[in-house]
């Protein structure tokens, strides 16, 4: 069981209310003192405990938490928590009390489908056509969005895979504008849109993300290994402008499109859609790992190295 309690230095996704976690909820066990800013966080397969001190999170399995809650009895347990720094010795038994810290939770991404119709060299969850049928369903879905606005949010993004492919997508859509989110996004290859899909987009405001390669065809479809997967891109990009359907476009560097991507960007400069001023830089995840594929030192130099602040200062 402690073997499996190890440290993650990001969040993914929040499924439920976070109760923190106090010397008075482990009552069995007085003589330990829970930090200050260290919260239990009970997901869909495990929990976690998050230390908003130090930005650190442990995912514990079930059986951990039944400990945390006072539901078990075992001091090599809290041992192993004193040894992270997440609890003190306690000297004395304390009043049982429940506290719930205020959430502000800003964005949600949501990975609908790891299923593709295409398969991108770099692809940082490794989609394909070949995936199986996605795990969780609208249902799920509207829980989570439903989760999501009940602690403040109110902007969310559809990713994948290609999210398109999610056939409930749309009803997700209405279903977050009824729960007053004000920004809903789709982060789409662009190769499934359709006129009557971009008059669904444009009817519920849905702003829309599109990865472009390459202005080059045959570049871009070398990235995407699909040969005429520019040409339908293309065709969306133009029916979005036309729809003036707020739209931005994501330019991803590798060797493959390395010598493009001033032209690339021009090109998006062009449709005056934003996201032409810079790109990104291909991360090591997924198949983007594979070595054959990363750019070149001086491109990675070009687009990768931030020359100036993001910020700005008032003094």
């Amino acid at each position: 069981m402690y073997r499996n309690l190890f440290i993650c230095k990001s969040i993914i996704v929040i499924y439920c209310p976070i109760t923190q976690l106090t010397p008075e909820r482990i009552s069995c066990l007085p003589v330990h003192e829970i930090n200050y800013g260290v919260f239990l966080v009970d997901g869909l397969a495990r929990s976690a405990i998050y230390d908003t001190q130090k930005g650190d999170v442990y995912s514990i399995n079930f059986s951990a938490r039944d400990i945390i809650l006072g539901q078990k009895t075992t001091e090599t347990f809290y041992q192993k928590l004193g040894e992270k720094d997440i609890v003190s010795r306690y000297k004395l038994p304390t009043k049982i009390a429940f506290t719930t810290p205020p959430i502000d939770l800003e964005f949600m991404w949501l990975s609908l489908t790891s299923r593709c119709n295409l398969t991108c060299l770099h692809c940082y969850q490794e989609s394909s056509p070949d995936f199986s049928e996605d795990k969780l369903m609208l249902k799920d879905w509207e829980s989570v969005i439903r989760q999501g606005s009940m602690v403040g949010c109110r902007k969310l993004q559809f990713i994948g895979g290609e999210p398109l492919i999610f056939e409930k997508i749309f009803d997700l859509a209405v279903y977050a504008n009824s729960l007053n989110y004000d920004f809903i996004e789709i982060f789409t290859n662009g190769t499934l849109i359709n006129p009557a899909r971009i008059n669904t987009i444009s009817d519920l405001g849905i702003n829309i993300a599109i990865s472009l390669y390459s202005n080059i065809p045959q570049v871009h479809d070398s990235v995407t290994t699909r040969p005429g997967s520019f040409d339908k891109t293309l065709t969306a990009m133009k029916l979005l402008k036309e729809a003036e359907v707020p739209t931005r476009i994501g330019v991803v560097v590798m060797k493959q499109n390395q010598h493009t991507v001033d032209s690339t960007l021009h090109m998006i400069q062009e449709f005056g859609f934003s996201g032409g001023d810079s790109a990104d830089i291909i991360r090591a995840i997924g198949r983007g790992t594979n070595p054959e594929i990363v750019p070149d030192t001086e491109f990675v130099e070009k687009y990768g190295l931030m020359r100036r602040p993001s910020f700005i200062t008032s003094q």
